[in-house]
This record gives structure tokens, sequence and C-alpha cells, in this order.
């Protein structure tokens, strides 16, 4: 909280407030805090003078939820928002899925664009595999795989959050508030837009921060940021906020999902092996090559 708000708390407790807890002692003198009030149970207003009363100082229980529910949805909304126009079309059985995406073949067969978007989205969603990396060239359908898992991914949340049917499923979503909070953080972010804290000289510097945050991060375009027609500082800085976004994020072992279109040899000298090596051999890696 800030200091005005401290302070609007303080001016909300009613007056006749006799109960204190005792806040301790001052760790500087060894002398005895100050005594924090606490208000009797009784009869309140809920602070959103919607006319209902609560046993103690405070929002009414009806108001609460509703509130809870705007914010969720907010987050739900900015989650999907962060998908970038030209993908809101993606989802699992998109029909336009199999048309932009290609197959990937693997030693037991190909595996269907649709079907790869389903076992990230489970991947990153439980925790099983939180890291996955998809390489190939342009017009792979990589971004297009990416944001059809998160699409699936947030799909699940919403659907505990509501407690209703999957989608495309005959189960039953319970209420998990894991999926939901996984769901509500996810976001998608182009690798390009991200720029360390200490390079912040546009609108973008918040990008940073939201890719370190996010639930399961959606990484996409690694490489281009450096490919790019920028100068070569400006490619060298939104390297090294790229690497530094891979490198966090694999230490906290929070979920990312990275594509990119860099040949073994030129991510190493733009980043360096051992981010390489994060993206590609950590046994927590599932990564999925189209070259």
């Amino acid at each position: 909280m800030t200091p005005e708000e401290l302070e609007q708390r303080l001016a909300d407790i009613p007056a006749g407030s006799t109960m204190v807890l005792d806040a301790g002692s001052d760790p500087t003198t060894g002398e005895r805090g100050a005594r924090r009030m606490m208000p009797r149970p009784g009869a309140y207003d809920c602070v959103r003078d919607c006319g209902r009363q609560t046993v103690m100082p405070g929002i009414c229980a009806t108001c609460g939820g509703k509130e809870r529910q705007a914010e969720a949805r907010a987050e739900f909304a900015a989650a999907l928002g962060s998908i970038p126009d030209a993908f809101r079309w993606a989802a699992p059985r998109a029909e336009d899925l199999c048309k932009r995406a290609r197959a990937l073949e693997t030693r037991s067969g190909a595996r269907a664009p649709g079907d790869l978007a389903e076992r990230i989205a489970i991947g990153v969603g439980t925790g099983r595999s939180p890291f996955w990396t998809l390489r190939g060239p342009t017009k792979t359908g990589k971004t297009s795989i990416a944001c059809a898992a998160m699409v699936a991914l947030i799909e699940v949340g919403i659907a505990a959050w509501l407690a209703a049917p999957v989608p495309g499923s005959r189960r039953q979503a319970t209420l998990d508030p894991a999926a939901v909070r996984i769901a509500r953080g996810t976001r998608f972010i182009p690798a390009i837009d991200l720029v360390l804290p200490q390079d912040r000289n546009d609108d973008r510097p918040a990008m940073f921060g939201a890719a370190l945050r996010a639930t399961v991060l959606f990484l996409d375009d690694v490489g281009k940021e450096i490919s790019s027609r920028a100068d070569a500082a400006t490619s060298a800085a939104r390297a090294a906020a790229t690497r530094e976004v891979i490198e966090q994020r694999w230490y906290w072992g929070r979920p990312t999902v990275i594509t990119l279109d860099v040949s073994n040899d030129d991510f190493v000298r733009n980043y360096d092996g051992g981010t390489f090596r994060r993206i590609s051999e950590d046994e927590r890696v599932k990564f999925l090559d189209w070259s």
C-alpha cells in the first residue's frame, strides 16, 4: 500500500473500537510497540455503500465476490489480449491450424499441430513439462502452435473458474485454484519487445517485468530481436534482455514456451552456450525442431 492508502485505511477505522493487539516490541529499543486497535464484531455498513452489513468493518461478501470476479475477468482478458491480432483465430482444433502449421516428424511418426498444442498446454499447465522450445524456419507454424497452446491453457483455466465443462471435452471441470491462477497470469510476449530496465527509453519496459512475472510465458521469435534492422547496440541490449528472461525463468522453474529460427551457432554467438543448453539440452526441456 502507498502511504495515502494506509492513511485512508486508518481513517476508515470506526470510532468506539476498543479491542487491541499488541504490536510487539521495537527491535531497535526493546520497548513495547504501539498497540493496534481492532474493532469489535458488530453490524457495520459495507464500505461499498450497497446497503448490506458485515460483522466486521469492510466489504460484504456479495460486493467482495463481484470485485473478485471483475478482477479475474480483467486478468483473463489481459492474458487473451496479449495474443497478437494475427493469431486470434488460433485453437488446437481450429481448421486453419493444420493449414498454417506443419506436422512434426518424430521417431514415432508425425504429430499434428493440434496435438502438439494440446501437449504443450498440458505440459506447462501441470508442470510436468515446463519448458518447450519450438525451432524451425519461417512459415513452419511455430507461433500458430504456441498461440493455440496458450488458448487451450487459458480455456481450461476459465472452465475451472466457472466449474463448467471444458469445451470439446466430456469432463466436468472442478474449481482448481492452480489452473485459474496459471491461466490468469499467462502472457504472450515477442522477444523483440524486451528491453532491460537500464535500457528503458520507450513504452516497452513493462514487457520485461511482465515476462519475468508471467505464470506461463510464450516468448515468440527469439533471434528476431538481433536479426532486425536495429543498430548493433540496440540488438545487443535486446539480446541481453532475452537472455536474462530465459535464464531467470529457468532458474525459477517458471513454465516457458519459446519459438525461434536461429541456428545453434548463431544462438551461442549472440546469447551464450549456457543459455542454449537451457533451452535445448536440459532434462526439463521439450525441444521440437522442424529444421
